[in-house]
């Protein structure tokens, strides 16, 4: 009997023992798993606070461009007054002088205005390139074809062949026609670059004429 009580309280023993350890085991594995729990609920949270970061920024960002908009809105205003300001000093001073003159300025003055209006206040462009469109046909017709005469004559007295000579002549022409194209483009005039055009047409034209 006594064996078999020895036997038994060893057996309770060791259930007892297993059951201690299976307990440890079960708290241990509870607090592994909070411990993942929080850390994951800490990840999201980090994560979220990451992207609300980053929503900032984003309208920072908004509110940075919207600032840099507002401003080139202004300095657009700006320049505007600027050019309504220097269209009535034009006006003024070219009232100043037609006031003081008779039929010459007078006419300058209604072809000013019609310009103006047509050009939207490009007028001195308009007018500064009229007149250098005047001046160019007159230094081309007056004293260029005369050049081309003389030039020609003393190249005939050197043996030179013709064909050099208006390649020549055409490379001068075609250098003029480009600077006057750029100028105009400078101006955004649409009237000066069909002017141009047409000018070196009428030059191309020409020297096909002294090729026949």
């Amino acid at each position: 009997m006594q064996n078999f009580e020895k036997l038994v309280r060893s057996w309770k023993n060791i259930l007892e023992e297993e059951e201690e350890e299976e307990e440890e085991e079960e708290e241990e594995e509870k607090e592994e798993k909070s411990t993942i729990i929080s850390d994951e609920y800490n990840y999201d949270n980090e994560n979220d606070n990451d992207e609300d970061n980053d929503d900032d920024d984003d309208d920072d960002e908004e509110h940075e461009d919207e600032d840099e908009d507002e401003d080139e809105d202004e300095d657009e205003d700006e320049d505007e007054d600027e050019d309504e300001d220097e269209n009535e000093n034009e006006d003024e001073n070219i009232d100043d002088i037609s006031g003081s003159s008779s039929t010459g300025y007078f006419g300058i003055l209604v072809f000013r205005r019609e310009i103006e209006r047509r050009a939207q206040g490009k007028a001195i462009a308009f007018y500064c390139l009229d007149f250098v469109l005047v001046f160019s046909f007159i230094f081309h017709l007056l004293v260029f074809v005369r050049l081309e005469d003389v030039i020609d004559n003393r190249y005939q007295r050197l043996g030179t062949h013709r064909v050099s000579l208006e390649f020549s002549v055409s490379r001068l022409i075609w250098k003029l026609s480009n600077t006057y194209l750029s100028s105009c483009q400078e101006l955004r005039c649409r009237k000066a670059s069909l002017v141009t055009s047409s000018f070196v047409f009428s030059n191309i034209v020409r020297l096909l004429w002294r090729w026949r």
